[in-house]
């Protein structure tokens, strides 16, 4: 059975329903007959072993490996997804803001504890999300936590994991002053598209086919979501993208991947009631959304009508 579950484990939790059809299967071949006991056994190991497996993974992401290249030293620490290496991203993260390509960059926000721009390197189109420090006692409240852009990016690559798409994180680099943490970026690929909040200040948009595959495609988004345990934190429509029929997540600040059922729950009704008021004004395609959605297993996290 740990060699079974061991090639379950390897797929998203969303394949655990098929987990009894796979048990049978395996005994039918071998020509002889599971139990109900076993399949129980096999079901809790899966899900053991997928989150070990997890867990590990998700530490490799802020080390150097096969796939990732970090440094640190005193005052800093950067890590990079190794697809992208080259000399240019090398020099550009030694001092981000000093470099052309961002000096020459598309602001898309300017906030206090965010700034986001859109810029080119390599030829290729990325956003980046640099957390601001905003004053001394904010540096200090900082200083001991992961920075924002750490759980952007460790949430990023657990979403691509769980097979949830996402922008693909790129690059990390903050400032530190020994084990204290200050200014941090995150660097991700451009996705293409609109975001959703062009669907929800357009009335016309909302009747068309193409937003009837969103809703769908929210339907799946947010089934997954259930199955991993995975709150957001911030559902506006900005925080969506709907591109070459995928709907991509972003702002993974907030997000969180909950251990237990009941802190789940509470943080996904949450989820679900700023999701909501997204459509507030357009009660036809409310009750579309509750509609789809009643039919899933997030059913009963829907909000009160």
């Amino acid at each position: 059975m740990a060699g079974l579950a061991d090639l379950i484990a390897l797929l998203p939790g969303e394949y655990d329903r098929h987990v009894e059809d796979l048990y049978a299967q395996y005994w039918q071949l071998r020509g002889a007959e599971g139990n109900s006991e076993e399949l129980a056994g096999l079901i809790r190991m899966v899900d053991d072993k997928r989150r070990y497996k997890l867990r590990k993974y998700l530490k490799k992401v802020f080390r150097s490996c096969s796939a990732f290249v970090a440094n640190k030293n005193w005052r800093e620490y950067t890590v990079y997804d190794r697809t992208f290496d080259s000399e240019a991203l090398r020099t550009f993260l030694q001092a981000p803001d000093q470099m052309p390509a961002m000096q020459q960059a598309r602001l898309l926000k300017d906030g206090n504890t965010c700034t986001v721009s859109e810029f080119e390197l390599d030829g290729q189109r990325l956003v980046c999300k640099r957390y601001n420090i905003k004053h001394i006692w904010h540096a200090l409240s900082r200083a001991f936590r992961p920075s924002r852009a750490a759980c952007s990016w460790k949430n990023a690559h657990r979403l691509l994991r769980c097979g949830i798409a996402t922008a693909r994180p790129v690059a990390l680099r903050e400032q530190r002053l020994g084990p204290l943490r200050g200014r941090a970026w995150l660097f991700v690929e451009k996705i293409g598209g609109e975001s959703l909040y062009h669907y929800s200040r357009n009335e016309e948009q909302l009747g068309g086919d193409e937003f009837k595959a969103i809703v769908q495609a929210f339907s799946r988004l947010f089934e997954k979501m259930v199955i991993e345990r995975i709150s957001h934190g911030d559902m506006k429509a900005g925080n969506f993208i709907y591109h070459d029929d995928t709907l991509y997540m972003i702002a993974l600040d907030s997000m969180y991947a909950h251990n237990d059922e009941a802190t789940f729950a509470r943080a996904f009704a949450r989820d679900l009631r700023r999701f909501f008021k997204n459509w507030q004004k357009y009660p036809t395609t409310t009750a579309l959304f509750r509609d789809v959605l009643s039919q899933t297993c997030v059913a009963e996290y829907l909000p009160v009508e």
